[in-house]
Order: structure tokens, then sequence, then C-alpha cells
């Protein structure tokens, strides 16, 4: 059956080589039982490893039924085992946590059979050999007679054309041994059983041919006509069985191991969902809270002069008012008002009373539509809101509001200021004076926003138009209110407050006038200032940063559960090293071998995919709330577990997805490195 010619085999230390076999000549016959004596490490177990290819010579050639071993493909080697050889160990090589039966059924899995075709073979062959009463026990109960007949059993099921046998009675009583040998010279008649052995009884009483081994060379060997060509098995195999079965067993016995990646990968996916769920949310809540600003729909539009300074390369500017045509005419097909700016006689920011108590000072904002008509559904408030433009009444926001311990609706508001106009060589002063009723108290975008009270523009206007200036008026013969003051000033004078203010038609048409603006090209000379968009634009830059933060953060999350779910499979594989070499011993393909652990890799990390998924709901709503207290914005963490881009489930597709991606990734490298070690050492019994 096999034809060895000049065969040797060399191991290479870091310190020296040694040849385990050197120039080995030898032929095997079809049937019979061949018994190998020598002293130990003289060369037995690497001969057996060599005919069933768990190792390849240094030199020689090992033929097999006429065939050249080594010129079979990695494919070809795996099926020689899986259908050609059986192995049986002095120290049973079992799987300790599988039954008798799952045991034997292994090799018949590994070939591609069905569990229920394999568990029904496994169940008949127990029987036919009267140990069926073994089949529902665990190996790791088995006593040592038990446990050798069980392997036999598991050698033989599989109809190999030869078996090698590692000294195969070493940890037996005699009892068990001659149990044990019978049941292999029983085999011997219809097969080659390839006896390991240091008992020179056994040898003298089973073996049907010697050979004999001394450091590596045979000094004796029997006389053999070489066998035929024949053709190798070529059978093929389906999806392996046994994957599941062992992966079930592996993930329950690794339990703690397990569970510590899991919660590792729990964290990482659960902090990459919040942060998706924060740039997500964050982008969304800039779109909707910024229009709740009262101030949203209006802006300044300014012009800007440009004056260099001789003899440096330095420039001033200076902003002025534009003509009002050129303002009406600045944001092409959008629908907006020009109007004048008051802030001369009414700052943005001003010192006010309350109810005839003096406070501080605050800001002042003028309003197109103090009613709020047709944006009210955006704002939720207190009180009631103006039903006419009244320069009578206001309303406060919520950051004014809170200054006090009480509400504020239904208290009065009022500002005096001395205010001096300058016309020619006429100057004249006269004092502003407004009183407003807070009639109700509006939530609005709260990011950046301070205390402001809200009034109505064309109140104010109104207002103005009733303040005279009589010394100024006698002298140029006509009436001069405040309004024609502002009306009528250059647009380098500060009584035009240095710009318009524009009033846009709705939030859409507050987009178009911001696009516009930016493109405007540096020799324009026009400037659009809008104090909400500033600050929706700090908001984004701020979360935008914020976000960009997060990365290391995630990736060192993410690094450190693939060093733990690497670290833990490689572990994990090393204690199960031997499992892994009774698997490639029977048969099985090193890549099915090796997805055995990637599997629970993948495995362990979509678990900790899902339990994120879980728990980043509850863990987003809390977040929520820190962050609500901290910025009084609220759901700045939303994950769009249902649709993100048009697309559906996109956060859940990618989470898994890069789940199985990790726990491939984590476990594919370190298995790479520990399959360089060979695995045939693990199944030594010498």
């Amino acid at each position: 059956m096999f034809v060895l010619e000049n065969v040797g085999k060399k191991y290479v230390t870091s310190s020296n080589e040694k040849w385990a076999l050197h120039e080995v000549n030898l032929c095997f016959p079809e049937t019979g039982l061949v018994a190998i004596k020598g002293h130990s490490g003289s060369g037995k177990s690497t001969l057996l490893n060599l005919l069933s290819m768990l190792e390849k010579p240094t030199s020689g050639k090992i033929f097999f039924k006429g065939q050249d071993l080594s010129k079979l493909k990695q494919k070809e080697i795996e099926n020689f085992r899986a259908f050609e050889c059986s192995f049986i160990y002095q120290h049973f090589n079992l799987y300790e946590s599988l039954t008798a039966e799952e045991n034997i059924s292994l090799p018949l899995q590994v070939r591609g059979l069905s569990k229920s075709s394999s568990s029904k073979k496994a169940k008949a062959i127990l029987k036919k050999y009267g140990m069926e009463y073994l089949g529902d026990k665990k190996a790791q109960v088995l006593s040592g007679g038990e446990k050798q007949r069980v392997a036999i059993l598991r050698a033989i099921v599989g109809d190999p054309s030869f078996l090698l046998c590692d000294e195969p009675t070493g940890a037996l009583d005699s009892e068990n041994e001659k149990l044990i040998m019978d049941s292999l010279k029983k085999i011997s008649e219809t097969k080659l059983v390839v006896l390991v052995s240091h008992n020179p009884r056994i040898i003298k009483d089973y073996a049907d041919y010697v050979i004999e081994l001394e450091e590596g060379k045979v000094v004796y060997s029997p006389k053999i006509i070489p066998p035929s060509k024949r053709i190798l098995r070529k059978e093929k195999r389906k999806s392996p069985s046994w994957l599941t079965t062992l992966l079930k067993k592996n993930f329950r016995r690794d339990a703690y191991k397990n569970a510590l990646s899991i919660v590792a990968g729990s964290i990482g996916y659960c902090a990459l969902l919040l942060s998706f769920g924060f740039f997500s949310g964050s982008q969304g809540i800039l779109e909707e809270e910024a229009k709740r600003s009262l101030i949203y729909t209006q802006g300044t539009v300014s012009k800007i002069t440009e004056f260099e300074i001789e003899g440096s390369p330095l420039s001033l500017t200076q902003s002025g008012r534009p003509l009002l045509q050129e303002a009406q005419d600045l944001f092409i097909e959008t629908e907006y008002e020009v109007k004048n700016d008051y802030s001369y006689f009414l700052p943005g920011y001003e010192t006010y009373s309350i109810d005839g108590e003096n406070q501080g000072s605050v800001y002042f904002s003028p309003l197109d539509d103090l009613t709020l008509y047709g944006r009210e559904e955006l704002f939720s408030y207190e009180g009631i809101l103006p039903s006419e433009e009244s320069f009578n009444e206001c309303i406060v926001n919520r950051q004014f509001a809170n200054q006090f311990s009480e509400s504020p609706i239904g208290k009065r508001i009022e500002v005096s200021r001395e205010v001096e106009i300058e016309i020619g060589e006429n100057l004249e002063s006269t004092r502003f004076k407004a009183s407003f009723l807070i009639s109700a108290v509006v939530d609005e975008f709260s990011f950046l926003n301070s205390a402001r009270v809200y009034y109505s523009h064309l109140g104010l206007e109104k207002h103005l138009k009733t303040l005279q200036f009589p010394i100024i008026s006698s002298d140029l013969g006509r009436d001069l209110t405040a309004f024609d003051v502002v009306n009528e000033a250059e647009g380098d004078s500060p009584y035009s407050g240095y710009g318009y203010l524009i009033f846009a038609k709705n939030e859409e048409e507050v987009e178009k006038i911001n696009r516009q603006s930016k493109s405007w090209p540096n020799e324009y000379g026009y400037s659009f200032y809008s104090e909400a968009l500033m600050i929706g634009e700090s908001f984004s830059s701020l979360t935008s940063a914020f976000s960009q933060s997060l990365i290391p953060f995630l990736a060192l999350a993410i690094g450190s559960f693939c060093f733990v779910l690497g670290a833990l499979i490689l572990s994990s594989f090393i204690e199960k090293k031997k499992e892994a070499a009774i698997l490639l011993a029977l048969g099985s393909r090193k890549g099915e071998v090796t997805s055995l652990y990637q599997l629970e890799a993948v495995l362990c990390s979509l678990l900790s995919a899902f339990i994120a998924l879980t728990l980043s709901f509850p863990m987003s709503l809390i977040s929520n709330l820190y962050l609500e207290g901290k910025t009084g914005l609220g759901k700045l963490i939303n994950i769009p577990y249902f649709s993100y881009a048009n697309i559906p489930f996109f956060p859940i597709i990618v989470i898994l997805l890069l789940a199985v991606i990790i726990g491939y990734l984590a476990s594919s490298i370190p298995l790479f490195f520990a399959g360089k070690v060979p695995l045939s050492e693990e199944l030594r019994d010498e």
C-alpha cells in the first residue's frame, strides 16, 4: 500500500537541526498488522505523521497506491486523511466535551455527511460492538478502556484504507489491552494496521510484519512486494455539519471569556451608535431648532468700503448703509422686505427697569411681526401673543424669564435714554422713552441665546414718527421727527444704524438669502449678518468638532475590542490546539478548523452588536436628559434605526456588517500566526 523511497525528515530549531528520519526505504502491504518498534526518539511517531501527511518529508518520496503524495494539492491531502486513513492514539485524543456517539460520528461529519446520517451510523457501530450503553456518555466520564474502544470505533466507522496506531494500549491495563489488540488484529484481516509499540509481547503476539527503527534509520524491515497502482478515493464533500455542533460546545466552554469579549464589544458598538446618533441628531436638531429663533427670518445688510493706509500694506474697512434700491435688488428671486435700522434710538443692548426696579442690560430685538402670525406653531409659549403691531407690548424669551423668581408676564419694561441729534450746526437732545407690557414668554432655540426682549419694528417706527426735534425743526423750516433723522441719514451716519434690516417672508427665503450672501465675491462690497444664522453655524461647528473628537475615542474603543477578541480567540485556540489537531487528523480542511474559531469570534461580535442595539436606545434617552440639562437642547442624540439617507435600517445593517468584519479580522490575524505552528506536535505520544 505504501512505498517509501529515501525518505528523510529534518527538524530545524534556533540552536541546531536534527534528522528524525534519514534515508528510510520501506514497503507496506495491503492488509495485515505492521508493527514499528524502536527506542523513544527513534522516529516512530514521525513516520506515522509522514504516512498520514500531517507532516511532509524533507527529502525522498512517499507513494500510496502507487501515487506520489508530495504531488497532491492541499484539498487532495485533506481528502486523503478524511477517506483513506484513521488514527488511534495512546491518549485517545477524543473530544472530551462530546458524547461517545458524537465522537464516533465526527469523522463522518468531517466528510460532509449530515448530522442525522452520521449519528445513525455511529449508533449502528456502537450496537454492533455491544457498546450502545456508552453512546450518551461524554468522553470525559469514560474509563481508559472505554475511551480507547470509542477511539477505535471512530477510526473504523468511515471504512478507511488503513489505520495508524500510536501506542494504542500504552495507557491501558492488561485486560483492556487484550480487548483492544484483539480488535485491531481482527481489523487487520481486511485493512492495513500500522502499530507503534514499545511492548515486545504485543509485537510478538499480534504483528504480521515488524519494522525496527534506530536513531531515525531502518535497521530491520520485511520484504514486501510493492502494491499495484490504484486510484485514490475521491468523494465530493458537502458542507461540514460538525461546525455547528463544536461551535456550540466551544461557546459554552468559553462562556467567561466570551462574556468578557461581548461586554467589551457592547461598549464599543454602543459608543459607535451613540456617536452616530449624536452626529445625526445634532444635525437634525440644528435644522429644526435653529428655526425656533424669533429673529431667524431677519438680518442686516451693509455696504463695505475699504480704505488703503498710505505707506502700509494694511487697509481699513468701514460698514455703511447701502442705497435702498441696492438693498432691494441684492437677493434675486427672494421674497423679503428692507426696513430702516432704528438701533440709534433703541440699541440692541440697553439697560431697563421692570415695574420701576432698575435692572442690568438686556438685548432688545425688533420683530417684523410681533403677533408671530404663521410661525406660532414653531414655538411654545406662556401668556397671550400680541394681537397687533403695538409699541406698548412685548414678548420675552425663556432666558429672560429665568432671571426672575416669578413669571414676568403682566409686568412692564421701561427704557429711558438721552439721545442727541446734530443736523448741520444745530444740536438737540431729547429723551427717548419706551414702555412695554410683557404679554408672553416664548421658548426658542436656546444654544448661545441670551435674555431678550422682542418688540414690534413697525410699532417703534410709528413711535419715532411722533418723536420730534422742535429746535432743529424750527431752523429747517419743517417738522423733523426721529423717523426722518434715520430715513434721511447718510450711509456712514450713526443714525442709519450702518445698514438695513432684512425681513424674509419665511424660513425657506432665509436659506436663499444665506446661500446668496455666501456666494458674493469680495469685490461686491456687501455683507449680510444674521445673528440667528451665526448661532446656528456656531452650533454646527461645535457639534462637528465634537463629532471629530469622538473619532479617536471610537477607534480606541473598537481597537480595544479587536485586541480583546483576538487575544481571547487566540487563547481559546491554544487551549484547544489538540482538538484542532484531531480534526486535521480526521481529514477536516484547515480552513474549516480555522473557521470554527473565527465563527466563535464573529458570533461574539454579533452578540455584542445586538446588545449594543438594544442598550443604545435607553442610553440615548439618558444621555439626552443629561445633555438637555447642560445645553437646553433635547434629542441631541437621535439614532435613526429605521432609516438614514433614505436607506431602510441603515445603522442596523452597518453595525451588523461591521460586527461580522471585526469578528473575522480580529480572529484571523492571531489564528494566521498560530497556524504556522505544526499541529502534529500536539498528537505525539512520545
